[in-house]
């Protein structure tokens, strides 16, 4: 990957990881779905984040399953 890319990816990475936090401070009962709009809203921005946040995300709700 080149280092644009890289860096592109790395910005959208971190702004993901700012609204997870916005979204589980929210005290909302559409904090997740708002959450969920803006990651793939995000991923779109970087194609290159897709397929690593999908499986972050697969694997998040796969523990929060198994823990239920």
């Amino acid at each position: 990957m080149e280092r644009d890319s890289q860096l592109t990816a790395l910005k959208w990475l971190n702004e993901i990881q700012h609204r997870v936090w916005g979204a589980h401070a929210r005290d909302d009962e559409e904090a997740l779905s708002w959450l969920l709009e803006r990651v793939i809203a995000h991923c779109e921005e970087s194609t290159i984040l897709g397929g690593h946040v999908r499986i972050a995300l697969d694997r998040s709700l796969a523990a929060v399953a198994h823990s239920n």
